[in-house]
C-alpha cells in the first residue's frame, strides 16, 4: 500500500471525526501542475477593463511560473499594469496544495497593509473558485490547533494528506523583524520591495533566504525596477548581464509594457497618456529600467519653445474674463519671496506669465497688502501659497476676510478663499512633475524678459522629480511656478 494513502487510514481510523466526506473529496483530488491546465481548472478570471473572462494565462505569466521547475529563485522585473502579481498569487496558492502541502509560505510586501491586501485578494479569488474554495478555511472551529484563529494575514489551506497541519499563507511587511520567528517555510514570494522606504534592505533579503535553508525552498520576486542600488538591482545586475550565470541559482524576467499591450491588459492609448505624464520616468513604470533620474529636467527645446509662445502673447492685454492663477513662494530671512501671476487661456491651451515680483527682506505684512492689491487689479485671481510659512499664509489671508483657523492646507477650499495653503513638503514632487508635463506640451507662455525664472528652468536639476536646490539657479521662481501651476489643469 502507498505510504501516505496508509497514513491517511490510520489518521481515518483514530480520528473519524476529522474525515467527513468533504475530506474524502479533497483526497480524490487532481491539482494539475502546469500553469495553464491549473489556471482553467481553478476558474477563469474577469479582465477589469472589459468585465469578460480572461481564456488563458499571458505568454509571460506562464513562462514565469512553469520556470519554478528548474529555478530555485526567480525575479521579475515588471511594468506597472502587467498582472503578475495576480498570477504569482495564484502560484503561491497552486504550491500551498502541491510543493508546499504542510508548509508556510510568505507574502512579502513594501508595508504589511499591501501584504494583507494581496492576501485578500488570494482570499477573494479563492472564494470564487467553485473547485478550490473548500480548502480554504474560514471558520476557527475547522482548525485542528484550537488556539489558532484565522486572521487577516494568514490563509489557512486544509491538507488533505494531513488535517494537523495545514498549509499557511502569511502575509508580513518588508521588514527583518517579522521574518525570524518563522521556521517552517518552504516558498517565499517578494511584492514590490523596490517600493519600500527601507533604505538597506541586504539584512532584510538575508532573513529571508535563512527561512529557506531547512526546506530547499523557492522565492519569487516580482517588482518594478526603481533607483539602481538595492539587493533587487544587485541580483539584476549579476545574474540578468550574465546569463551563464542564472542556471541553478536565479532566473531574471523583464516585463515590459508592450507585452501587456499585446495580450490585451492595457491599451496603447493608455501608455501615451502615461509617457506625457511621467516623461523621463517613463521607462521605469512602464519598461522595466532601473533609472536614477538625475540632471536638468527640463529640456532645453521645450523651453526655448514656451518661450516663443510668450514672445508671441506678450502684447495681449489681461482678458478680465478668463481665470488668474498666482504662486508666492515665501522666502523672507533665508531667501527672496518670489511672486508669479499667470492666464488661463483654455481656448489656445496656454498659460501666460503676465506678471511677477520678487521682494527681499520685506515682510509677511507688506507681502500681503501687494497680494490684496493685485487681487483688486487682476480680476478672478487665486492665489497657492506656501503653506509651510502659517504666519505669512494668515496675513494673507486677514486682507480678505478668511478664516484664520485651519490646521491642514487640504481643508482650505478655493470655493470659499482666495488664498490657498499648499503643503509644499508632501506635494512637491507632483508639482515639479506638473510643470514638467505642462513645459513639455507647451502650454507655458513665458516671456523672455522673465530672466530669472528662465535661468531658474534651464538649470533645474532634479533626482526623481526632486529638486536639487544646491545645483539650480533661482530656485524660489521655480518653486512659485510650481505653485502657481498647481491651480491650472486643462481638459484633453
Amino acid at each position: 500500500m502507498n505510504p501516505q494513502k496508509e497514513k491517511n487510514l490510520l489518521h481515518q481510523k483514530f480520528h473519524p471525526e476529522l474525515f467527513t466526506a468533504d475530506t474524502s473529496e479533497l483526497l480524490n483530488d487532481i491539482i494539475p501542475e502546469d500553469p495553464q491546465l491549473f489556471y482553467k481548472d481553478f476558474g477563469l478570471l474577469t479582465h477589469p477593463n472589459t468585465g469578460l473572462p480572461v481564456e488563458r494565462l499571458t505568454d509571460y505569466q506562464y513562462e514565469i511560473w512553469n520556470a519554478k521547475k528548474d529555478y530555485r529563485y526567480r525575479a521579475v522585473f515588471k511594468s506597472q499594469k502587467v498582472g503578475l502579481s495576480t498570477s504569482v498569487l495564484l502560484e503561491d496558492f497552486q504550491s500551498s496544495l502541491t510543493d508546499c502541502l504542510g508548509f508556510d509560505i510568505l507574502v512579502v510586501a513594501q508595508t504589511q497593509y499591501h501584504a494583507n491586501e494581496h492576501l485578500r485578494t488570494l482570499k477573494g479569488l479563492i472564494l470564487n473558485s467553485e473547485k478550490y474554495r473548500k480548502y480554504l478555511i474560514t471558520k476557527p472551529s475547522d482548525l485542528i490547533l484550537k488556539e489558532e484563529k484565522t486572521k487577516v494575514g494568514v490563509a489557512y489551506i486544509k491538507n488533505p494528506r494531513n488535517l494537523y497541519k495545514p498549509s499557511r499563507i502569511i502575509a508580513l511587511g518588508f521588514s527583518e523583524s517579522s521574518l525570524w520567528s518563522h521556521k517552517n517555510v518552504k516558498r517565499i514570494h517578494v511584492s514590490d520591495p523596490t517600493v519600500s522606504k527601507t533604505v538597506d534592505d541586504s539584512e532584510i533579503f538575508g532573513a529571508m533566504f535563512t527561512r529557506l535553508a531547512n526546506t530547499n525552498g523557492w522565492m519569487i520576486i516580482e517588482t518594478p525596477p526603481r533607483k539602481p542600488k538595492g539587493t533587487c538591482f544587485e541580483i539584476y545586475d549579476k545574474y540578468f548581464k550574465n546569463p551563464q550565470q542564472q542556471k541553478g541559482k536565479w532566473k531574471i524576467f523583464i516585463v515590459k509594457a508592450d507585452a501587456a499591450v499585446k495580450e490585451g491588459l492595457i491599451s496603447s492609448e493608455f501608455l501615451e497618456d502615461e509617457r506625457v505624464r511621467l516623461g523621463p520616468l517613463y521607462p521605469q513604470f512602464y519598461e522595466a529600467e532601473f533609472l536614477s533620474i538625475g540632471g536638468n529636467i527640463f529640456p532645453y527645446a521645450d523651453i526655448d519653445a514656451c518661450i516663443a509662445l510668450g514672445e508671441k502673447y506678450k502684447h495681449l492685454d489681461i482678458n478680465p474674463y478668463v481665470l488668474h492663477v498666482g504662486g508666492v513662494d515665501f522666502g523672507f530671512s533665508s531667501s527672496v519671496t518670489a511672486l508669479y501671476i499667470g492666464e488661463v487661456d483654455t481656448e489656445n491651451q496656454v498659460v501666460r506669465i503676465v506678471l511677477h515680483k520678487e521682494y527681499d527682506k520685506k515682510t509677511p505684512s507688506e507681502i500681503a497688502n501687494d497680494v490684496f492689491s493685485l487681487h483688486t487689479q487682476i480680476p478672478n485671481l487665486w492665489w497657492f501659497v506656501d503653506g509651510a510659512n502659517r504666519g505669512a499664509v494668515n496675513e494673507c489671508k486677514s486682507k480678505y476676510g478668511e478664516s484664520l483657523d485651519w490646521e491642514r492646507s487640504e481643508d482650505v477650499s478655493p470655493q470659499s478663499n482666495f488664498i490657498i495653503p499648499v503643503a509644499f513638503q508632501k506635494e512637491h514632487r507632483t508639482m515639479l512633475q506638473n510643470t514638467y508635463q505642462l513645459l513639455t506640451k507647451h502650454n507655458l507662455a513665458i516671456p523672455r524678459d522673465y530672466q530669472k525664472l528662465i535661468n531658474a528652468l534651464r538649470t533645474a536639476w532634479a533626482v526623481e522629480f526632486s529638486l536639487d536646490k544646491s545645483q539650480t539657479l533661482e530656485d524660489d521662481h521655480l518653486d512659485a511656478l510650481r505653485l502657481l501651476l498647481k491651480g491650472v489643469k486643462f481638459e484633453l
